[in-house]
């Protein structure tokens, strides 16, 4: 994907140098501008996924304290990391291969007649066409659930809950057992619908660009 967006770069500046090139001298201006803050959005995006694939939220873990003879072992405090998009692009690729299928074979049934049935039909299949209003829905929808889908497969609240308890740890103020698994299932809830929403943000920018162009 990083090779694929480097690679269109160069002709995506050619076509934008090319436009300021045939321009009016009255358009001149118009074209630069719109070329800065092509850019300039550009940098920005890159900036956000590079924040956003770092962020994470840390939750402080407290080890129990053990004496032995005049030793006190533990007691120590560590930070439990989940990151805000635990599932990568993962989610938007798998988004891209299924909500294309109702589009094709919409698009494939709708011409087989000429009645009132196959024209809504035709009317279903171009919502469903890129950009289309349930084509959308449907993207945005499988990106949320294949986020949530990998992240509740990463990060399981019951079994880091006995691990936890198991080795003496726990989190300050959240009773071990159920009541941390609780608390985890939670933080990670909240956090990867900011994540979700994101690479929704992500996903249809490009499709919202294009068309505004």
């Amino acid at each position: 994907i990083m090779s694929g967006i480097i690679a269109d770069m160069p002709g995506q500046l050619g076509r934008l140098g090319r436009q300021i090139q045939i321009a009016d001298w009255e358009q001149v201006p118009f074209e630069v501008s719109k070329a800065v803050i092509l850019i300039l959005l550009y940098l920005a995006v890159v900036a956000c996924v590079v924040f956003i694939t770092k962020g994470q939220r840390r939750i402080p873990i407290q080890q129990q304290r053990a004496v032995k003879g005049r030793r006190v072992y533990g007691g120590q405090r560590q930070y439990m990391p989940v990151k805000v998009n635990a599932a990568g692009v993962l989610p938007i690729i798998f988004a891209q291969s299924l909500v294309v299928i109702p589009s094709t074979f919409l698009a494939w049934f709708a011409y087989r007649g000429d009645n009132f049935f196959y024209n809504f039909i035709q009317a279903v299949a171009v919502a469903f066409s890129t950009n289309g209003f349930l084509y959308m829905v449907a993207y945005v929808g499988l990106i949320f659930f294949f986020t949530y889908f990998w992240t509740t497969l990463m990060f399981n609240p019951v079994e880091i809950a006995g691990n936890m308890k198991e080795y003496g740890s726990f989190i300050p103020g959240i009773r071990p057992g159920a009541k941390t698994a609780e608390h985890i299932e939670y933080i990670i809830n909240r956090i990867t619908l900011a994540g979700a929403g994101f690479l929704c943000l992500i996903a249809v920018l490009p499709d919202v660009m294009a068309g505004m162009s």
